[in-house]
């Protein structure tokens, strides 16, 4: 397993704080920011910003996200996120549904209830540490 930071430093990855981001902060990003793409989902849910955001400070690469021309179909968590950490998410082409309307970016509500189970969320850890080819347990602390 490829560790995220030096063998060193991965012992102490509990004792590390990792940037976190605030709602405000979300917020300000969300009202300030000159998107490129435009999402069609209504909705964002804060808890799983954050730890998507945890884990993009530390490096850990995601799944691509889905676009047609600029609109976001698939990805609205990690895109915002990539933004917000300002690395690079890699995309794909992908066919948008019919009836798409797009969004603006200021306009998404944020859901502050977590949507996202223990079981999803241990299975998004599990993928992600094997796409990144780390100990899961490196994720988990972080989530």
């Amino acid at each position: 397993m490829r560790p995220l930071f030096g063998t060193k430093d991965l012992i102490y990855l509990k004792h590390i704080t990792v940037q976190t981001i605030s709602i405000d902060e979300l917020r300000d990003f969300l009202n300030s920011y000159e998107f490129p793409i435009r999402p069609i989902q209504k909705k964002i849910c804060f808890p799983i910003i954050q730890r998507i955001y945890r884990k993009t400070i530390i490096e850990v690469q995601f799944e691509n996200i889905n676009i047609d021309n600029s609109l976001l179909i698939n990805g609205h968590h990690r895109y915002l996120c990539s933004l917000l950490s300002n690395k690079n998410i890699d995309t794909n082409k992908w066919k948008s549904p019919s009836q798409i309307a797009p969004l603006q970016w200021n306009e998404k509500e944020i859901d502050l209830e977590d949507r996202e189970s223990i079981e999803i969320i241990n299975r998004h850890n599990f993928l992600d540490a094997a796409r990144n080819n780390i100990d899961v347990k490196t994720l988990e602390d972080l989530t």
